[in-house]
């Protein structure tokens, strides 16, 4: 996702009444991917999470633009999820504190340090993690593959790593309500996708975009398995075995989803919670 200048932590909170039934840019030198790699990566299957033992009252989303719903005029996929699970009589509260350009290691000081996100947490069912992109921005510049290479993507993915695991320790450690659990997302790619980016970028830049891509998802990966938390796949969703097109799900600018993507990204978060 391409960086903007972010908000600061204490980022007011948008919050939408719904109701709701019981019930979401690797350590070590990276190599170069074998298309079979890439493929294998891109049809890894969204894993269950245990349902809430509580009935869903309150869902937070945190991370970066994905997150924050930019792209489109739609809702969010955190109040989409409330939508689609919603049922008479049982009311919930979705509250979105996601922040346009956030990085993982912003988002783990967003979750140390503000006392409004620390509370929400405090009092949310569901928390879903969409962040890790921006990241793989810090050390880019026109040229990817020269500016960061195979080393400076290491690092970066270490970074996101370490960001995650914090962030995801913190959660579990304030989450209060029965039942909570965390949810994460990966990406369908961490730069331009679709259309756009064929037009727009070598077939350098956009092949450093999918290898880094695989390697920012490995890590959400790895922190959300050592944290407990369920990783849902958009690289899977969007992307297929790697060949399919974005182009449908993706807003105008190519980097974010449209209101087609975020339905589809809170329909791949509900089958979790119901499974």
């Amino acid at each position: 996702m391409r960086p903007k200048v972010p908000l600061l932590a204490g980022a007011g909170m948008a919050t939408a009444a719904v109701v709701i039934m019981p019930a979401l840019h690797h350590a070590g030198a990276l190599p170069h991917p074998s298309a079979a790699r890439v493929a294998a990566a891109a049809v890894r299957p969204v894993v269950p999470v245990v349902q809430p033992v509580a009935p869903v009252r309150h869902i937070v989303v945190l991370g970066d633009s994905v997150a924050a719903g930019e792209g489109q005029s739609g809702p969010d996929y955190g109040a989409l999820v409330a939508q689609q699970l919603s049922r008479p009589g049982v009311d919930v509260s979705s509250t979105n504190l996601a922040q346009d350009g956030l990085t993982a290691v912003q988002l783990a000081d967003q979750v140390q340090h503000d006392a409004a996100t620390r509370e929400a947490i405090r009092t949310a069912d569901v928390v879903v993690i969409t962040a890790g992109a921006n990241d793989a921005f810090e050390d880019v510049g026109d040229d990817p593959g020269q500016d960061c290479a195979d080393a400076c993507v290491a690092a970066v993915t270490r970074r996101v790593s370490s960001s995650l695991d914090s962030t995801l320790a913190q959660i579990k450690a304030l989450q209060q309500r029965p039942g909570a659990c965390v949810l994460t997302t990966s990406y369908w790619n961490v730069g331009l996708d679709g259309q756009v980016a064929h037009s727009t970028e070598d077939q350098a830049s956009y092949a450093w975009f999918e290898r880094t891509t695989l390697a920012i998802n490995d890590a959400i990966r790895g922190s959300s398995a050592r944290a407990g938390a369920t990783m849902i796949d958009l690289r899977q969703s969007f992307r297929g075995d790697g060949s399919k097109d974005a182009t449908p799900l993706l807003s105008p600018d190519g980097d974010h989803p449209d209101e087609d993507g975020q339905q589809l990204i809170a329909g791949q978060i509900v089958a979790a919670l119901q499974r």
